[in-house]
This record gives structure tokens, sequence and C-alpha cells, in this order.
């Protein structure tokens, strides 16, 4: 009989995060055990910030191992220490103590201009920290933790192959990174462009330089990589010089006939 291999799929985008980009990790943990492959998901935490829907959580497959790696929010952390030393949310306090209904008021204007200076604040660090500092994008931070806890993955479940999947680009830079721990094999899986993609033009021309640095010096110790089209196949090809040229497929989007079973029945 043959030995059933284990493959650690490492998706930043995940259940309970309710993104377009989840579906297709989804799916791979829910048919690769019908080639022969055991899957186990490494993902961030449930309390991280982001579209959370508790409900897609249902949409995890039954017995497939979830770990999560805690992911580090300094941004997060920093607001709850401004919140308390501005005494933001106090109001109620201030008044069920026996301040007078006009002071009450002056506390509520207070607090509501402190919430305005405060999201206003939080806006423009948000613009900061994404153009200049959390490159590739804002899992950086998660990166580290992910890799240590890949790594123990690996060991405790016997893993055959590390499977990363982007966006968000860092789940590139977290398979790199185990696949530097463990020496096993590793596949990228791009289901947008990291480089060279109209969704990231946004990036400043000195950062783009960065990234496309960045990105040949992670993906040259790749084993496959792959990507939805052939035109993005192409593209990467041309970006990534260090890969041989045999190592790239395109395995494009489908759909889960499961999913519309109902409807065929009923022939709509």
């Amino acid at each position: 009989m043959k030995k059933t291999k284990r493959v650690l799929i490492v998706a930043g985008e995940f259940p309970p995060f309710k993104t377009i980009g989840r579906i297709r990790s989804l799916k791979l943990s829910k048919y690769l055990s019908s080639f022969g492959w055991e899957p186990i998901v490494l993902t961030v935490n449930e309390t991280a910030s982001g579209p959370y829907d508790p409900a897609t959580l249902l949409e995890i497959p039954k017995g497939v191992p979830i770990y999560r790696a805690y992911f580090f929010e300094p941004e997060r952390k920093a607001i709850q220490v401004f919140k308390k030393i501005s005494g933001i949310g106090r109001v109620s306090e201030r008044s069920s103590s026996g301040v007078s209904t006009h002071r009450g008021k002056e506390f509520e204007g207070e607090e509501k201009s402190m919430k305005a200076l405060l999201i206003h604040a939080k806006k423009s660090l948000d613009r900061f920290i994404a153009r200049n500092i959390l490159i590739p994008d804002d899992l950086l931070l998660w990166s580290i933790h992910a890799a240590l806890l890949g790594k123990r993955i690996c060991r405790e479940h016997h893993v055959d192959l590390i499977f990363s999947t982007a966006p968000p680009f860092t789940d590139l830079l977290v398979g790199r990174l185990i696949k530097g721990l463990t020496r096993l094999p590793w596949v990228a899986d791009y289901r947008d462009l990291w480089t060279g993609d109209v969704l990231r033009d946004w990036v400043p021309g000195w950062r783009r330089k960065v990234e496309v640095a960045l990105e040949r010096r992670i993906l040259s110790r790749a084993d496959a990589v792959i990507a939805v089209s052939q035109p993005k196949v192409a593209s990467l090809q041309e970006r990534l010089p260090d890969v041989p040229q045999e190592r790239f497929y395109c395995i494009t989007n489908g759909y889960d006939l499961d999913e519309y079973e109902g409807d065929l029945q009923t022939g709509v």
C-alpha cells in the first residue's frame, strides 16, 4: 500500500478571514487527500485583524490539522495603550460617579475629539507603514513566528513538502524560511503576481526595486513555481531567471462541483 505523503500549506488567507484568496487553499486542503497527500495548514491566529467571519470556519474540511501562528500587531497594541492613557471610553464611568450632566457633555465632546484624532493618526500611520516598512505586505511581522511553528509542524508530522500560496506574499517568505530550516522541497503558488502586477501600481519606485530583488532572492530556492494562468507563468519565467524553466507550472483556478450539486440536479 502506497504511503500517504504530507504537505504543509502556508496560507495567510484562510478562515475565519473572509477573503477570496482563501478559496484556493480551502479546496486544496479538501481534495489533496484524493491524490495521496495529507494536507496540514499553517495560517494566522484567529484574533488577527482582518475581514473576519466566523461562519467561514464551517468551510474547513473535517480532519485537516490547522495551526495558527501568532501575528504580532504593534499598531493595535499602541492604540490600546493610547486609549488607556487618554481615558477614551470612560465617559459613562465618570457620569455614573456623580459628574454633572454639563460636565458629562464636556467629557463626551473631549472623547469625540480624541477619537477623531486617533482615527486620523491611525490612517496616516497605516499609509506610512504600508508604503515604507511592511515589505512585502502587512503580514511581515507574522513570518518569524510562522516559520518557527512551521519547522515544528514539519518535524512532528513528518512533512514531505512545503506549499505556500500568495498573496499575501509573506507566505512565500515563510515557505522559503521553512525550507531553509528543514531542507524540504518547497512549492511557491502565485494566485496574483508579486512584482509587475497592475494591482501593485501603488508601490513607490524605490520599493519596487527592493521587491524585485527580494522576490528573486526568495524564489531562487523554490523547487517549483505555480501560477494560475500561462501569461503569469511567462511573466514569472522572465522575472525569476535563477529558477530553471522546467520548474514552472500552470494550474488554473477551477470550481467545485460539490457546491453546484443541487443546481445541477434541478437543471438550474
